[in-house]
């Protein structure tokens, strides 16, 4: 017989969570197969003893969190155990120092905060508040108001949890009010501006920690305790000193003291009166604006002037000594004087005569805005100018700006100083008046002349007054002369125009003298030469060509080879070249009476010896039409022969090359239509002869 070990355990049931210090705890597991007996194994700090399925437990105070384990046992030995966790709990740790403010105000509501420390194992917390103080929490935080009948007391806080109550914590809260209502106020109650150092007082005020006062406008002083020195501006005005005392819990009821400010006088207004008195003069009367609050007045004067006044009005004599400086006056009542108003008095004497003229000696009939002036006369308030004849201008002060007519003579300026005390002496200035130069005559030269022509005299007579002489020349035409000749040189792209002069002084400009003049060009510039650039010794007849050259009333051909015989001055020529012909170079330039243009580029050409060739019984060819609208025909009759056709435009470009065998006849149609209107060549040639035809596409 083979007996079974007990089956594994499997559920166990009991409380999870208990408390240090229960007893009777109950612990079961589902009865386990085959088990005989039961083994269970308990946390430290837990006691109980069982062999059954179920176990009564009690928890000691030294009882720690940990695992029941329980297996079933028979003979054969131990089923499988289950372990089942068990938290073991205690009440809330002592609470910590409470922080907050130890001393409040009655009426202080809904911003004093109160707070503990977290505390251990606390899952809640129990708050407890001084009488007339409300708050309600269960955090480590509370918020309380501060009712108007809330006594001193103590702030207590603990922890609480499911095994029970922590250890509690204490604040004491001390409950203050504010201040007594401020007493009377004690000083002066009737004050000038502007006087200094007034002490008020007012008696302690029970709970006042500081005294808060109130001044009137312009009034100042600063004080925390129960008395103040006060200043008054000269601006202070009537009003209120108040005072009340403060805490930190706010401030107690205001006492005050009306105080009235009297005035000093207003500032003085402005002094009417002459600002420019005579040395000597007599009853000159000064005023201001009666003043506001004055009930005098107080005036002074510069030194020499003599009068007295209390009143605002004053009327003094001005002394021989009398000086220049300042009239002051200002209100005066029993509390001071206002702020004075000043104006500056000016003593003239009659002005000496100005020390000197300053301006040109020397003007031109016409001038405009010549200045003159004189150094500023001491005492002056204007001056008197006087001018020669035929000039014009006004000033009524040191300076003048004059204008000479057409007709202006030479004579003195003059001038005097004048002011309310008289007119000084005066002082002249001889002034020499000139006129300008006289218009120039007749210019004398060619009125033709050519382009390069160089040295060319023009001539006018001289010009009175002219101390020198301004020519203009046409576009192209180089000379300067400050006299009466000028050689001017004619460059290569001169124009027509025309050639003026004019007399010229320091007064000016005389009237011009024109003079028209006719500039006949040199010939363009000559372009390519088109032709053949290969002939045979002996060839006739071979034409060549250049664009028409403007200005060119002939033209001038040039071969620099030997045995070249050129037929024609034109643009168009034809070249006859001897047996004995050499290669060389063609050049044409335009030639008119003025002389010859720039000569052409070099247009090379190559004179081959084509002997042992008959050109008539060997070869000969057509070409038609010509002019042509777009084709031509090319028709050959030559015994055999290798032959090269080409194609050239007026530039000697290529635009057409064949080479070709011949045998007694040969046929083509050649199309140009494609190309530009104009002159082209065909050449017909091998290496002992060239045959060139020009054909025209219209």
């Amino acid at each position: 017989t083979v007996n079974p070990l007990p089956d594994s355990a499997k559920v166990v049931t009991g409380p999870t969570t208990v408390c240090k210090n229960v007893t009777g705890v109950v612990y079961k597991v589902q009865p386990v197969n085959n088990a005989t007996s039961y083994s269970w194994t308990l946390p430290n700090g837990i006691i109980g003893n069982s062999t059954v399925d179920s176990i009564v437990v009690n928890i000691t105070d030294t009882a720690v969190s940990g695992n029941i384990i329980v297996k079933g046992i028979n003979s054969c030995g131990e089923g499988v155990a289950k372990s089942y966790a068990v938290n073991v709990n205690s009440v809330p740790a002592a609470a910590g120092t409470i922080s907050g403010t130890s001393t409040v105000c009655k009426g202080q509501s809904n911003n004093v905060v109160y707070t503990v420390p977290a505390i251990t194992g606390a899952t809640s917390y129990i708050w407890t508040l001084p009488t007339g103080f409300t708050g309600t929490s269960t955090t480590n935080s509370i918020t309380v108001s501060v009712t108007a009948n809330a006594i001193s007391g103590n702030i207590t806080v603990k922890g609480s949890n499911t095994c029970g109550l922590g250890a509690e914590s204490t604040l004491p809260v001390t409950v203050n009010t504010v201040p007594d209502t401020a007493g009377v106020i004690t000083g002066l109650t009737s004050v000038c501006q502007g006087q200094n150092s007034v002490t008020y007082t007012v008696p302690t005020i029970n709970g006042a920690t500081a005294y808060s006062w109130t001044l009137p406008a312009g009034a100042t002083g600063t004080s925390t305790t129960n008395s103040i020195t006060v200043n008054y501006a000269s601006f202070a005005v009537s009003g209120t000193v108040k005072v009340k005392g403060q805490n930190t819990c706010g401030f107690g009821g205001e006492a005050s003291l009306s105080v009235t400010v009297n005035p000093l006088p207003s500032n003085a207004g402005t002094i009417t009166g002459p600002a420019l008195v005579c040395k000597g003069q007599s009853g000159v009367t000064f005023t201001v604006p009666a003043i506001n609050n004055a009930s005098s007045y107080s005036w002074t004067f510069p030194t020499g002037f003599t009068g007295t006044s209390t009143t605002n009005s004053i009327t003094v004599d001005v002394t021989n000594t009398a000086v220049s400086g300042n009239i002051t006056v200002k209100g005066v009542n029993s509390c001071g004087e206002g702020q004075a108003s000043t104006k500056t008095i000016t003593v003239n004497t009659v002005p000496n005569a100005p020390t000197s003229i300053t301006g040109p000696d020397n003007v031109c009939q016409g001038a405009q805005n010549q200045q003159y002036s004189v150094p500023t006369v001491t005492g002056a308030t204007s001056y008197v100018w006087t001018l020669p004849s035929g000039a014009t201008g006004t000033s009524s002060t040191n300076s003048i700006f004059v204008n000479f007519s057409n007709t202006a003579t030479s004579g003195n300026i003059v001038v005097k100083a004048q002011n309310v005390c008289g007119v000084g002496d005066s002082i002249a200035k001889l002034i020499t008046v000139n006129s300008a130069a006289a218009a120039a005559g007749a210019i004398t030269g060619s009125a033709t002349v050519c382009q390069g022509q160089n040295n060319v005299v023009y001539n006018v007579p001289a010009i009175l007054g002219a101390t020198s002489y301004v020519w203009t020349l046409p576009n192209g035409f180089t000379g300067t002369s400050t006299t009466n000749s000028i050689s001017v040189n004619i460059a290569n792209n001169a124009t027509n125009g025309t050639i003026s002069v004019y007399g010229t002084n320091t007064c000016g400009d005389g009237a011009p003298s024109n003079f028209a003049v006719t500039v006949n060009p040199l010939p363009d510039a000559a372009g390519n030469i088109t032709g053949a650039d290969s002939v045979c010794q002996g060839d006739i007849n071979i034409q060549y060509s250049v664009a028409s050259i403007p200005n060119a009333v002939n033209y001038i051909w040039e071969y620099s080879g030997t045995g070249a015989t050129i037929s024609s001055n034109t643009n168009t020529v034809t070249i006859n070249f001897s047996s004995t012909a050499t290669s060389g170079n063609l050049t044409v330039k335009g030639s008119n009476a003025c002389g010859n243009g720039v000569v052409s580029a070099n247009f090379p050409i190559v004179v081959k010896n084509c002997t042992g060739i008959n050109e008539n019984n060997d070869i000969s060819y057509s070409i038609y039409p010509n002019p042509t609208k777009g084709f031509i025909y090319l028709n050959i009759d030559a015994v055999s022969s290798k032959l090269e056709i080409q194609i050239t435009d007026v530039k000697g470009e290529v635009i057409s090359t064949e080479k070709l065998s011949v045998d007694k006849h040969f046929s083509k149609e050649i199309d140009l239509s494609a190309y530009s209107k104009g002159i082209y060549f065909v050449k017909i040639l091998n290496d002992k002869f060239v045959k060139v035809e020009k054909v025209i596409l219209q």
